[in-house]
């Protein structure tokens, strides 16, 4: 347990520093960074348990981001591990100087930090776990322990009701997802009742997807590799329809899918067959 401890905390210290780097190379063009996911969710995890993450997940508003594309580019961003946010996107609906102004500040190797309060926070880790369709269920302990950290504060007003009535399902159903597989304690909060409600085509979907050991790659990284190209492409279709109902901003509820898993797809295809052109024209070129 020591030495689990302790690679513990050598760990998150690697990803502060890699936080501050970015901090200090993201400054300069902007001073409103909002740092979501990753570390700062790993933040709400008891000290024996490491949140993994692979960068830096960086929001800032849309004039800062077009300067700093044009400025870094995407190659040099990458070899920072950062992944550069223009504002949350499809994350959240909530205007973002809302989202700024409720931010919090943490301390990281002497630099003032700024990340979403827990309650917005919990809204963003949601929708980013059910945009992957849900297939990593241990991501979902990033929505459980942003709630039980902050139980005796959390404000659920501020959680739930500044979305739309569709945005505030999606959540309230992630939560209960929190409560029903990983034993979230909901007793006592204004959705005790309503997280249990959960649409049983999901649940059933998820059961089936966190069966499954074959994980979404893009595309256009296995090209060369046939066995596992025809995996992905058997994993993609039809399309996920927890995925689909996110990317076209659809009703949990709903009694059908397929019509956004058509919109998604149609959503999707462009941009993938972009990339894997990108890749079979650099090709060529060697």
């Amino acid at each position: 347990m020591k030495n689990d401890l302790r690679w513990n905390i050598l760990a998150r210290k690697r990803q502060e520093v890699e936080i501050a780097r970015a901090y200090d190379t993201l400054s300069v063009f902007t001073g409103e960074l909002l740092f979501i996911k990753g570390y700062f969710l790993g933040r709400y995890y008891p000290a024996e348990i490491f949140r993994d993450c692979s960068d830096v997940d960086v929001a800032v508003d849309h004039d800062a981001y077009g300067q700093i594309l044009d400025s870094l580019g995407h190659r040099e961003l990458t070899s920072l591990k950062i992944d550069l946010h223009s504002e949350l996107r499809h994350l959240d609906s909530l205007d973002w100087d809302d989202i700024y102004a409720s931010s919090i500040e943490v301390e990281i190797e002497g630099r003032q930090i700024r990340t979403p309060c827990p309650e917005d926070h919990v809204r963003i880790a949601a929708v980013h776990w059910l945009t992957d369709g849900g297939e990593y269920k241990h991501r979902l302990w990033d929505v459980y322990h942003l709630i039980d950290a902050n139980r005796s504060s959390f404000n659920w007003s501020r959680c739930l009701d500044v979305v739309s009535a569709t945005r505030r399902r999606w959540i309230v159903c992630v939560i209960g997802l929190a409560a029903r597989y990983l034993g979230l304690d909901l007793s006592g909060t204004p959705i005790e009742s309503e997280a249990r409600n959960l649409p049983l085509w999901m649940t059933k979907r998820l059961e089936k997807e966190w069966e499954s050991d074959v994980r979404l790659v893009p595309l256009h990284s296995i090209l060369r590799d046939r066995h596992r190209l025809w995996q992905q492409i058997r994993k993609r279709v039809p399309p996920n329809p927890i995925q689909a109902t996110i990317d076209v901003e659809g009703s949990l509820d709903s009694n059908v899918r397929f019509h956004y898993q058509i919109l998604s797809a149609m959503r999707r295809v462009v941009p993938s067959v972009g990339r894997i052109t990108d890749v079979l024209r650099n090709h060529d070129r060697r």
